[in-house]
């Protein structure tokens, strides 16, 4: 429930069930003053004679209205105490020249109250030194710990940012941008890991070169544009007819590499290249021009062919090239 807010006569303050912070003061202020007329009222009873026979019990009030000051007001208290603690000492001074009262009574009462507030208010300064080189503490901490949050906020980002351009880096480092497939530095790799393995399990495996027919004629006639997007259009023909176990890349240019690293017969190698290759033969339109897609296929087969990715990527080339002859006398 919402306490009820009327103006209360203090600016920027409203009446609720918890005091506003003016009227504290309001409060802490009238505690003082209270105080000091106190204060000042002991000192006049003290160097009055209107109430000898009260005299001791004035000065044990006036020490504590003193003491209450110097807690209060602090460095005005203790200025306010000290000066009401010299009154009533010069009026005794006097008394005693007179040879009214004793000496002992007129330097040990003022006296007494001096050094009782004087160690009071050196203890107060050295608490509040204290308190404010704590507060110093708090501050910078808190600031140190701002600054370490956003230092580590910005080392987060820039780690974020390295590793983005990092995961980028690495994929223009295996992978073409043009159709998004294994390039040749990936190709060659993983052919030397298949090696590798091969050697240690005595198995085998094939690579198909590959190389898109008329793929010059494109270019020459419509531009890079559309010989582009006839490379976009053959390697998604050639992902939808693979196997999904083997690797299929761009070697660079018009050209295509198929890793079948499935253990399958030499009859069965030709027929699964053959089968790609009737499922790429297709025509394609490139900006009202109608173009056919195919491609010409060469087999090597590891270890038969070459022991390296060097020997059987230029087998494959070779038998690429014989496999498109005809298709150039035609």
């Amino acid at each position: 429930m919402t306490p009820d807010k009327t103006d209360s006569g203090c600016p920027g303050c409203y009446q609720t069930n918890i005091k506003p912070p003016c009227e504290k003061q309001a409060a802490a202020w009238i505690k003082r003053a209270t105080g000091l007329f106190l204060y000042a009222i002991t000192v006049y009873f003290q160097i009055s004679t209107l109430f000898p026979a009260f005299v001791v019990i004035i000065i044990q009030l006036q020490i504590i209205l003193a003491l209450y000051l110097v807690i209060s007001l602090k460095k005005k208290g203790y200025i306010i105490s000290v000066v009401f603690s010299i009154i009533p000492g010069l009026t005794a001074a006097s008394l005693w020249l007179t040879g009214t009262i004793p000496i002992v009574p007129v330097i040990a009462v003022p006296l007494g109250t001096i050094i009782t507030i004087t160690i009071i208010a050196r203890w107060n300064d050295r608490q509040e030194r204290r308190l404010n080189e704590l507060r110093k503490q708090i501050n910078k901490q808190a600031i140190t710990e701002e600054v370490i949050t956003k230092h580590n906020k910005q080392l987060q980002e820039a780690n974020r940012s390295i590793n983005k351009k990092a995961r980028k880096l690495s994929y223009l480092a295996f992978f073409d941008v043009l159709t998004e497939l294994p390039n040749r530095r990936m190709i060659i790799d993983r052919l030397q890991l298949l090696i590798s393995r091969s050697q240690n399990k005595n198995a085998g495996f094939a690579i198909a070169f590959i190389d898109l027919d008329n793929f010059k004629n494109i270019n020459d006639s419509l531009g890079h544009h559309a010989g582009d997007l006839a490379l976009q259009y053959a390697a998604r023909k050639l992902k939808t007819a693979i196997h999904p176990d083997d690797i299929l890349g761009r070697f660079g240019g018009d050209e295509f590499a198929l890793i079948i690293h499935r253990q399958l017969q030499a009859a069965d190698i030709f027929d699964y290249v053959e089968q790609v290759n009737t499922a790429v033969r297709s025509p394609f339109a490139v900006e009202g021009t109608e173009f056919m897609i195919s491609a010409s296929f060469g087999i090597a087969i590891y270890p038969q062919h070459g022991n390296s990715p060097a020997e059987l990527l230029r087998y494959a080339d070779t038998a690429m090239y014989k496999a498109k002859r005809p298709a150039r006398t035609e």
